[in-house]
């Protein structure tokens, strides 16, 4: 029981979440100053609180929120997006699977956690919890759908269809588009007939939980490609396209383009990155096969998980009755027009640093400008170069005018072609930009454990903390000789892609996946 005192001492600190709440609901492009402190100040107190005490406040706000299950997200998104305390992770999965939030609420809640673990490189969160959410979601959905289970005999199935589902299709720029792009190519030039699906739950459920969870995300999908099309993309055969809204406000159009699909009885499902509970459903009625577009495996019931990026986290025990495939990836890199530094607004004489991303107003926190910082006020001819959206305000740390924000870029290849080094922040995406970095010369840094690090394919370029960056980006700006080692490493890589080829090895592929459909 809480006595006086405690209830007072925590309504002031559900006091400070309610102004940052209020604060950040006028979303801002740039958070106020207002809005920072408060952050900073509740996350001193959540991280100088003790076990007890903490448990204390969370069981408070049990209490108060026991009838209101979105105040209780809401409460515990704004302390772990300020705090990182994976408790409230845990805390709104419980929620979620308590089913007392709508479907299409409870998927963008989901989601927008999956985000936020991979921006910040929290992969490794309890793998387990969440194969669990995921099949919850996956049943609440197949209710919706009024879907019953009853899986294809492989007898039944057409041998020549395979469906490709993910959840949004960009254009080759984008890493998870290029990778459907790619395996439909491979698989009709082998003589199927692909239909890419494109689920595209995302659109809906994110906007769905808009004043729920805190530091909200958006996802981007092409508008044109709405309903059913024979979609033509340079470089690449014509396939079919369908992209539909997957959510319980859209059941009649997920149903008729479900039904459909399963009509055609094909052989295998082959699904692209995310973790979404409408491609588990497909795994209801014939073979799927899931993978992440980033390290590790995908979290899926899926029975076959295709791995393209190793990391340390060990699900080994959790997967056990899956059979996992390992397949390697690159992909052809757009051609260099060789522009000159100038062309981009870059000074010719300076060392360039690129840092690359979609989040980088994420992934480019207060400890990652710790590094910059020091590394400018230690090497005047030292820049940054940000490839990619970046709002936030660098004034404070006097370094602003040694960053070059250049915002998304199509020709983003061309800017890497014309810098020094490429740093990756702690993530665990990014490994497109480290690949290229690599195959055209130009060293990279970067922690173990995310995609930069399987893509450059190498332990040179690898380091085990931040405390690594400083003294390392020093030797390349000063040290021309190891420089040029780490170049003549970048060409051992290069090797591995020249004589790669993407095509054979997603037909490779399709082979153990036909294997084990007519052998298990």
């Amino acid at each position: 029981m809480l006595n006086t005192n405690s209830i007072k001492y925590y309504n002031e600190i559900l006091s400070n979440i309610n102004e940052i709440a209020k604060e950040y609901s006028k979303f801002e492009a740039i958070k106020s100053q207002e809005l920072l402190t408060n952050e900073r100040k509740l996350c001193e107190i959540i991280k100088n609180m003790s076990s007890g005490e903490k448990e204390s406040l969370y069981h408070y706000i049990e209490e108060i929120s026991k009838d209101d299950a979105e105040l209780y997200v809401l409460l515990y998104s704004i302390i772990f997006n300020v705090s990182m305390d994976n408790e409230c992770i845990d805390r709104i999965f419980e929620k979620v699977m308590l089913n007392e939030l709508e479907y299409t609420i409870s998927v963008g809640l989901i989601q927008n956690i999956y985000i936020y673990i991979f921006a910040h490189a929290l992969k490794s969160y309890k793998y387990s919890k969440k194969r669990q959410v995921l099949e919850n979601l996956k049943n609440r959905f197949a209710s919706i759908l009024n879907i019953e289970s009853e899986m294809l005999p492989v007898s039944d199935r057409n041998e020549n269809l395979v469906i490709v589902t993910s959840e949004t299709l960009l254009s080759d720029q984008h890493a998870p588009s290029r990778i459907v792009l790619e395996i439909c190519n491979a698989l009709q030039k082998k003589g199927y007939e692909v239909i890419v699906m494109i689920c595209s739950e995302l659109k809906y459920s994110l906007l769905s939980c808009y004043n729920l969870w805190f530091d909200q995300y958006s996802y981007n999908y092409t508008d044109k490609y709405w309903g059913e099309h024979i979609i033509d993309c340079d470089g690449y055969m014509d396939f079919h396209l369908i992209q539909l809204p997957v959510d319980s406000d859209h059941t009649k159009e997920a149903q008729y383009f479900i039904y459909t699909i399963l009509e055609r009885k094909p052989l295998y499902v082959w699904n692209v990155g995310g973790n979404s509970p409408i491609n588990e459903i497909f795994g209801m009625y014939t073979t799927l096969v899931s993978m992440p577009c980033s390290a590790g495996v995908a979290v899926s019931e899926a029975e076959l998980l295709i791995r393209y990026m190793n990391n340390d986290e060990d699900v080994s025990e959790i997967i056990k009755s899956q059979y996992v495939i390992d397949m390697n990836m690159n992909f052809n890199m757009n051609k260099i027009t060789k522009k000159s530094r100038s062309e981009f607004g870059l000074p010719d004489d300076a060392f360039l640093i690129a840092v690359m991303g979609n989040r980088l107003d994420t992934e480019i926190n207060d400890d990652f400008i710790d590094i910059m910082v020091e590394i400018i006020n230690n090497m005047s001819e030292v820049f940054f170069v940000f490839i990619g959206e970046y709002t936030c305000d660098l004034n404070k740390w006097g370094i602003d005018d040694k960053v070059i924000r250049l915002g998304f870029r199509s020709d983003f290849v061309d800017v890497i072609s014309v810098i020094d080094l490429f740093v990756n922040p702690k993530r665990l995406g990014g490994g497109t930009g480290g690949e290229i970095a690599i195959r055209l010369q130009k060293p990279v840094i970067t922690l173990g454990n995310c995609d930069v690090a399987s893509a450059v394919r190498s332990d040179k370029f690898i380091v085990d903390s931040y405390d690594e960056y400083v003294p390392l980006i020093e030797k390349y700006v000063s040290n021309k000789e190891f420089y040029m080692e780490q170049v003549r490493e970048c060409n051992k890589v290069i090797e591995f892609h020249n004589n790669f080829n993407m095509e054979k090895e997603i037909q490779r592929v399709d082979g153990e996946i036909r294997k084990y459909i007519y052998t298990s």
